[in-house]
Parts: C-alpha cells; sequence; structure tokens
C-alpha cells in the first residue's frame, strides 16, 4: 500500500467515526427559541381610556353626559322645575275657581306663593344632591386612576416574571450551546487521536511489510555467492 492510499484510508475513517457521533448528539434538535411577550391590545386600550377618565373626573372635566350629575340648576333641573311650576299653576288655578276665586289678584298672588315655596325648596335639594354628586363622582374618579395603577402594578410584575423566565431561558440555551461546542471539539480531539493511532498502526504494518519483502532477496543472494 503507498503512503497516499494509507493516508486517504485513515482520514476517511477518522471522518465517518466523527460523522456517526455527530449525527448520534444531533438527534436532539435546536434548542428552542424563547417567545416575546405580548400585551393584549385591548388592555392598552382600556387602561388609556380609564386614566384619562379618572384623571379629568378628579380635574372637574366631566363628560357633558355625566355632567349634570354634579351641576346646581342644569339644564334637566330647569326643565323639570319648569314643569312643577306648570303643574302648580294649573292646580292653583283648579283650586281657586271651585271657590269662585278664579278672578282678580288672588289667582295670581296664590300662584306665585305656590311656585315660590316650592322653586325655593327644589333649588335647595338640587344644590345638596349636587354636593353627593361631586363627591360621587370624585370617588369614581379615585377608583378609576387606583384601579389604572393596580392593573399597571400587575401588567409590570408579570412582565418583570416573563422577562427572568426568558433570561433563564436565554442563560440555558447559552449554556447548551457552549456545550455542544464543547462536545464537537472533543469529538474532534478524539478523531484526531483516532486517525493519529490508525495511521501509526497502519504505518508500522506498512513498515514491517515492507522489510520483510526486502530482506528475503538479500539473503537468497548471498546463499549463491558461497556456493
Amino acid at each position: 500500500m503507498s503512503g497516499i492510499a494509507l493516508a486517504t484510508t485513515v482520514i476517511g475513517a477518522g471522518a465517518s467515526m466523527y460523522s456517526a457521533k455527530q449525527a448520534s448528539k444531533g438527534r436532539g434538535g435546536e434548542y428552542p427559541t424563547a417567545p416575546d411577550y405580548r400585551e393584549d391590545p385591548d388592555y392598552i386600550e382600556t387602561q388609556a381610556y380609564l386614566k384619562n377618565f379618572g384623571m379629568n373626573t378628579l380635574k372637574g372635566e366631566i363628560d357633558p353626559y355625566y355632567r349634570a350629575i354634579g351641576e346646581t340648576g342644569s339644564k334637566e333641573f330647569e326643565g323639570m322645575l319648569k314643569n312643577t311650576n306648570r303643574d302648580i299653576t294649573r292646580s292653583t288655578t283648579e283650586a281657586l275657581a271651585k271657590g269662585g276665586r278664579a278672578r282678580g289678584g288672588q289667582l295670581a298672588a296664590s300662584t306665585a306663593q305656590a311656585i315660590g315655596d316650592s322653586s325655593v325648596q327644589a333649588r335647595y335639594e338640587d344644590y345638596a344632591r349636587s354636593l353627593e354628586g361631586k363627591r360621587f363622582l370624585m370617588n369614581e374618579g379615585v377608583n378609576a386612576v387606583t384601579g389604572v395603577r393596580d392593573a399597571a402594578m400587575g401588567e409590570n410584575q408579570n412582565q418583570n416574571a416573563f422577562a427572568l423566565d426568558k433570561y433563564g431561558h436565554e442563560v440555558n440555551q447559552y449554556e447548551y450551546e457552549q456545550q455542544r461546542l464543547d462536545d464537537e471539539a472533543a469529538a474532534r480531539g478524539e478523531m484526531y487521536g483516532s486517525i493519529a493511532g490508525m495511521g501509526t498502526n497502519l504505518l508500522s504494518q506498512f513498515g514491517t511489510s515492507t522489510k520483510k519483502t526486502t530482506t528475503a532477496p538479500l539473503q537468497a543472494t548471498s546463499v549463491r555467492r558461497i556456493q
């Protein structure tokens, strides 16, 4: 066997051993990639809305639909008072008409007094109600802002926990990759050692075979000269 053929045989055998070992180690596949954190878009939208609602409510900037809750003399109240005064006028007129006093100054005086008493009482009640309404709106604003803050803290804790888990995953991935590189280096070293050992054995066998082949004719020639 020539030196080139011998080297080819040794390298081919070593490469086959290395490929077989790497194939057996790579059956587990690549290390999975950790997913990214995903925030619910509805959560983000509602958080922003509730924050603005709570902050505006605490500043007294109430949505027009709810503004009458904390107002005195609102449009709704004035409309109700107008209807009440009309009912008072009708009922007073009917009462005086039954007594024959519907004509003259008696009707106007009685109507004005009844309307005045009712209006004073209604406006005081409206004022007291508006104070309760403002307290209610303030509590709603505080609850909205507090809810947004508590939800944000919970979301922040979720993100921190996810980030720690992802960091641990990346550390495991890094260690996995380092172990894979170490295994490949060890496999290459083992392959080179095996190739060197095989080459040494084959070279030894090749040298012994060559020695036997070259020494036999010399002995025969020596015998012929002696004869």
